[in-house]
């Protein structure tokens, strides 16, 4: 099973680049991280209510992935900065992690 692939219909189309920071940190951190979900087709972004602009979608290098342990979180969130994730959304279960230009961090209620 591609852990890249939409949910729905199966396509892969995140960045290579995107694929290879996921791939260093989880070297880094020295786990597999469960991505609950990366490349979104418009029909699967809209059934999950993703904006219409998601870089899920439309930039094709985000990542959902669910949280590491407590204890964990912060060497999480130091090494995904140190490889290039700028967009870093906080959620309970789960962080969004992208590679947009600017560094920008918001929490999901």
């Amino acid at each position: 099973m591609n852990r890249f692939a939409c949910k729905c219909c199966g396509v892969d189309e995140v960045k290579d680049s995107a694929k290879a920071a996921v791939l260093s940190l989880e070297k880094a951190l020295g786990v597999e991280l469960t991505i609950t979900s990366a490349y979104r087709c418009p029909k699967h972004n809209k059934a999950v209510g993703g904006v219409r602009s998601s870089r899920h979608t439309v930039n094709k290098d985000a990542f959902d992935i669910l949280w590491p342990n407590d204890e964990s979180r912060k060497a999480f969130i130091e090494a995904a900065v140190k490889l290039g994730f700028k967009g870093i959304g906080l959620g309970k279960t789960f962080v969004h992690l992208d590679m947009r230009l600017n560094q920008t961090i918001w929490i999901y209620k």
